[in-house]
C-alpha cells in the first residue's frame, strides 16, 4: 500500500508532550487480514514517530481503535514533528481459495486527530479563545475581611502579553461586586506582544465579598488575532497581570481578627 500522506495545515512544527492519531481499520476485501502494521512517519524529519499492530480482521469487519502515539517514548520535554507527516501501512491477508477480488474492494483507514498536549509550535496560528482562574491569597492572614464596601479608591492593572500574537483580554473579579450584584470586570483590546498595558479603574461603590477571606478570585478570558505570518509559542509564554491597588476608603467593613496585636 502506498503512504498516505497526512498534513497538518500551517504547522511547520510541534513539540509534542501528549496526543496522536487514533486509528481504526475496516476490511473490504474479501479475505480475512491477518496483520496489519500502521506506521507514522515524519516526512520533514526524516524518521519514523510510532508504530501499531492490528491482529486479525474478518471480512467486512472493522478493528478495535488504536493509537498512534506523538510522544511514544513519553520525553518530558516532549518531541517534536514536522507538519508533514505520512501513514506506512503493511500487512497479510489469510491464505483463500476460489477468492475474486472486486477492482472496487477496498482497506478503509478511519483517523482521527486526538487533544495535542504541546510545549511548542511554530506555526500560523488561528483564532484561539482561552481562560483561566488565578488565587491571589493575602500576605497577611491575621486580618480576614468576610464584607467591605469600598467608598473611595481604584485598581490599577498592569497586564504584558508574552505570547507572539496580538489579543484581546477580558479579567473578572468575582469576589467584587458593583451596586447590581455585578462582579467587576475589566475589557483590554489588541494587547501587543511585550507592551506593557496599564489601565486604572475606579472602585468606588462596590462590595469586596470574598469566597475565601484569604485570598481574591482573578479570572480572565483572551481571544488571540489570527497570525498572518509564522510564529514560535512556547509554553513558557503567558499573560502576566499585576494588580495594584490605589489607596482605598471604606464605609463598611466587617471580617474576623486572628492574633493581631494593636500598640
Amino acid at each position: 500500500v502506498p503512504d498516505l500522506p497526512l498534513m497538518l495545515p500551517n504547522v511547520t512544527s510541534l513539540t509534542v508532550f501528549e496526543g496522536g492519531l487514533e486509528i481504526q481499520i475496516e476490511n473490504g476485501f474479501p479475505v480475512d487480514l491477518a496483520r496489519v502494521e500502521i506506521g507514522l512517519y515524519d516526512e520533514g524529519n526524516d524518521r519514523s514517530v510510532d508504530s501499531i499492530v492490528f491482529g486479525t480482521i474478518a471480512v467486512g469487519e472493522t478493528s478495535e481503535r488504536d493509537t498512534l502515539e506523538f510522544n511514544p517514548q513519553g520525553n518530558e520535554t516532549g518531541n517534536q514533528i514536522s507538519g508533514e507527516l505520512s501513514l506506512t501501512v503493511t500487512g497479510s491477508t489469510a491464505a483463500g481459495e476460489n477468492v475474486t477480488i472486486d477492482p472496487d474492494a477496498v482497506l478503509s483507514i478511519d483517523t482521527d486527530l486526538l487533544q495535542l498536549t504541546v510545549f511548542e509550535a511554530v506555526a500560523l496560528i488561528p483564532q484561539q479563545e482561552f481562560t483561566d482562574t488565578q488565587v491571589l491569597t493575602f500576605p497577611d492572614s491575621r486580618i480576614r475581611v468576610t464584607s467591605a464596601t469600598i467608598s473611595e479608591g481604584s485598581i490599577t492593572l498592569v497586564v504584558t502579553n508574552e505570547i507572539p500574537v496580538i489579543m484581546s483580554v477580558s479579567l473578572k473579579l468575582p469576589d467584587l461586586v458593583d451596586a447590581e450584584g455585578d462582579p467587576a470586570e475589566f475589557e483590554m483590546n489588541e494587547l501587543s506582544t511585550g507592551v506593557p498595558t496599564v489601565v486604572e479603574f475606579p472602585l468606588a461603590g462596590h462590595v469586596f465579598e470574598p469566597e475565601d477571606p484569604d485570598a481574591i478570585r482573578l479570572v480572565y478570558s483572551a481571544e488571540t488575532f489570527p497570525s498572518d505570518t509564522e510564529v514560535k509559542i512556547a509554553r513558557e509564554n503567558k499573560i502576566d497581570i499585576v494588580a495594584e491597588p490605589e489607596r482605598l476608603a471604606f464605609s463598611n467593613v466587617t471580617g474576623i481578627l486572628d492574633n493581631l496585636t494593636l500598640p
